[in-house]
């Protein structure tokens, strides 16, 4: 809405939404690489320096630490990507591994062994059926997670620098490369 008069200079008021800021405490010892938050907003998770990944809900006052992951990760956590339905997430890091896990369980149901160098990114696509997964050996893998196939359904390597970051919007994928998309 814009509104002025004849002496006054127009004033501009814009309706948006308050954001909220906080700290979630007591979930890493050391650095947290990534924060990724579920579709709907409610919960999100971390990934951190010391090989671990927490589920938390921020919206809570006290006690938002759900569930910590370990155990998996022989180095850091560098990029998380939760599923639409929220059961299960993906994982990578610096061990050139991409683990799929289970939410509620803690367990992990597919350990993919998919580059050669550290994997910088992971995306899901919509139904959860692939994962993408981007490394610093300039490669995107794409992974079937429906089947027991070990090797990748499809490799798309021709990026000139490390993939940093990755996202499946419907049949696209989209990469970020050295400044560049």
């Amino acid at each position: 809405m814009i509104s002025s008069s004849l002496t006054a200079k127009p004033e501009v008021k814009v309706d948006h939404p308050q954001f909220e800021s906080g700290s979630l405490e007591g979930g890493h010892q050391g650095g947290v690489l990534c924060v990724k938050f579920n579709k709907q907003g409610t919960y999100c998770m971390s990934g951190g320096s010391d090989r671990t990944i927490v589920l938390w809900n921020p919206h809570r006052t006290e006690k938002n630490k759900i569930k910590q992951y370990d155990g998996a990760h022989g180095y850091e956590v560098l990029d998380i990507a939760i599923a639409g339905d929220n059961s299960r997430f993906a994982s990578c890091g610096g061990d050139r591994v991409v683990y799929y896990w289970d939410v509620s369980e803690g367990i992990v149901v597919k350990r993919i062994r998919a580059h050669e160098s550290r994997v910088n990114a992971v995306a899901l696509n919509e139904d959860n059926s692939v994962l993408a997964s981007g490394s610093y050996d300039k490669m995107v893998k794409l992974w079937d997670l429906k089947s027991n196939m070990k090797d990748p359904i499809q490799i798309l390597g021709d990026a000139k620098d490390s993939i940093t970051s990755i996202v499946i919007n419907n049949h696209q994928i989209i990469t970020g490369v050295d400044g560049c998309l």
